[in-house]
């Protein structure tokens, strides 16, 4: 009886334990794509300032400045 008890309770842990990581994920997702998009951008303006990017869209070449 106890040790069915003990094997419930560890799997109950694992699960709340997967759900709390799973709403963190699902909270910080879009901050952390939003931070690497501008982390980007800014490794872009330093690397080719000087040429700008072009639009892959329209082929419109538009500088970072």
């Amino acid at each position: 009886m106890s040790s069915c008890l003990t094997s419930d309770t560890r799997i109950y842990a694992d699960k709340a334990r997967d759900l709390n990581r799973q709403a963190l994920i699902k909270k910080w997702a879009p901050v952390a794509i939003v931070l690497g998009v501008v982390f980007l951008l800014l490794w872009a303006e330093t690397r080719y300032g000087d040429q700008g990017f072009i639009c892959l869209t329209c082929g419109n070449i538009f500088p970072f400045h």
